[in-house]
């Protein structure tokens, strides 16, 4: 288990900056994995989010595969897999965002044997060696992050594991912001829809006292002329 980084790159520095981006632009998460795994020597990256029940309701999959097998892993887990990886995701929301562990620390020998998971999905995909993050963003809403390479890459270093979660923390923070962001744009929609609907006049204008969005009642009003005087 990893606590602490002591001393951070300069590209995970730079790093973070796009993290926040993604925040705003879900385009852009491809490019933080692309450049998560190339910090660390990584085949791939997952960031899975899940509902309360702990059932995935969007995966962000980045592989140096080519992209068929890319999309055939997510989906391979969304619609099967998944269902076998509810021990290693309660156990990294357990620990928290503090910790960091490896595949092998959360799964026992014995497991594995048996493991559909293991056995069928990681092995298929040459993604045994693993990085595993979790946590909690809300009531409704958990995050998990891992980090794959191929077992013969070797282990992950004490640096690349205290990168992982240096950037896996501000991924948790960004992720809490976008769902700030879409509350923010969902209540300003029903602000929206109901000014629109409304018999009353609504104008709004910016800091200049330009108008950026008027009703059709608005609209109509400002159009007659009757009811304007020159101020």
């Amino acid at each position: 288990m990893i606590i602490a980084r002591q001393s951070i790159d300069h590209e995970a520095n730079d790093l973070v900056g796009l993290i926040y981006d993604a925040s705003r632009n879900a385009e852009l998460w491809t490019e933080v994995q692309q450049k998560m795994c190339a910090l660390s020597g990584g085949l791939g990256s997952h960031i899975l989010l899940f509902d309360r029940k702990r059932r995935p309701n969007e995966t962000i999959i980045h592989s140096s595969l080519d992209e068929r097998a890319a999309m055939a892993m997510e989906e391979d887990y969304i619609h099967w897999y998944h269902q076998f990886d509810d021990y290693r995701i309660e156990a990294a929301l357990n620990n928290g965002p503090t910790v960091v562990m490896t595949n092998d620390e959360l799964t026992p020998e014995e497991r594995k044997k048996n493991c559909p998971l293991y056995n069928e999905y990681f092995r298929y995909y040459d993604a045994e060696e693993q990085l595993i993050y979790g946590s909690q963003i809300s009531n409704d809403l958990a995050l998990a992050i891992v980090h794959a390479r191929p077992r013969e890459a070797g282990a992950h270093t004490l640096e690349e594991r205290q990168l992982f979660l240096y950037l896996a923390n501000h991924i948790r923070r960004a992720m809490g912001l976008r769902q700030q962001f879409k509350l923010v744009s969902s209540l300003h929609g029903s602000l929206v829809d109901v000014l629109s609907s409304s018999r009353h006049a609504a104008i709004a204008v910016n800091q200049n006292g330009l108008v950026i969005w008027q009703n059709e009642c608005a609209q109509r009003e400002l159009l007659d002329t009757r009811i304007l005087k020159q101020v």
